[in-house]
């Protein structure tokens, strides 16, 4: 009697290897594992050749504080008279922040970035905000979409947004930005980065043709010119003050400033 015997093994069911949905399960999952891969190697790679530059701007514009014999503070040695340092056009200087005031800190993240030591913005990059600002773009609306690392490597870079700013150029600046912040994110201690927010960013500006100078870098030297006191010495109020300046700097005006300035801030 002849027996038919079925090899299941080398013969298996072709509707089931040939799923659509199993290969769709089985890309997804590779797919998520490689994004995983590069969150973590990406800043790594780019920080070779990306972090020297932001080192470089982080020694090159620490400024020379002046005292009087009393040693009380007078100012600071401008950029282009600094015989200490050269590094090319750049002409600001800016006092190191010792310790951040955890007041200003607590309320300049409510304003501009509330997920900076979230996961949401852990790498530097808040995805959900990026989606809204290119919603908001499509939809013929403003919204920002900047974290405060993004912010940060703008400032560094002396380039701030203008409405004159072509769509080529604004998309190169967002694609420096967006590389560049989770750098700055993952090289950085959330305590030093904090420092570097503090010191990096202009928060007093002399208005136009007051004879006053031009933006003043920094919570040091802000504290010091505006109010008087160290940081750490600054009141509620202030320090509410300079957390609303890292987006529109206080503006140092003469009484006699035209009314057509005093209404444009």
């Amino acid at each position: 009697m002849d027996t038919l015997t079925l090899d299941t093994e080398s013969n298996p069911n072709p509707a089931e290897e040939a799923s659509p949905a199993k290969r769709l399960r089985r890309w997804w999952a590779w797919g998520l594992a490689g994004g995983v891969l590069l969150m973590f190697a990406l800043p790594r790679l780019f920080a070779l050749w990306v972090w020297p530059y932001y080192q470089g701007v982080h020694e090159h514009t620490s400024a020379t504080l002046v005292r009087d014999a009393r040693g009380d503070f007078l100012g600071v040695i401008p950029g282009h008279m600094d015989p200490t340092v050269n590094f090319g056009a750049r002409d600001y200087k800016a006092l190191a922040l010792e310790q951040v005031p955890p007041l200003w800190w607590q309320t300049l993240t409510a304003l501009e970035d509330r997920h900076w030591n979230s996961w949401r913005g852990a790498y530097g990059i808040d995805p959900a905000a990026m989606v809204r600002a290119l919603w908001a773009s499509f939809t013929g609306r403003r919204q920002g979409g900047s974290t405060l690392a993004m912010m940060l490597a703008r400032q560094m870079r002396l380039w701030a947004p203008s409405g004159r700013e072509s769509g080529w150029a604004r998309l190169e600046r967002k694609l420096i930005e967006l590389r560049d912040a989770p750098v700055l994110r993952a090289r950085l201690s959330d305590e030093d980065f904090q420092r570097w927010v503090g010191t990096h960013v202009p928060l007093v500006s002399g208005s136009p043709n007051s004879g006053l100078g031009g933006d003043i870098y920094g919570l040091e030297l802000a504290a010091r010119i505006l109010f008087g006191v160290v940081p750490a010495d600054l009141s509620p109020a202030q320090q509410a003050i300079l957390a609303a300046a890292f987006k529109r700097p206080v503006l140092l005006a003469p009484p006699n400033l035209p009314r057509s300035v005093r209404k444009a801030r």
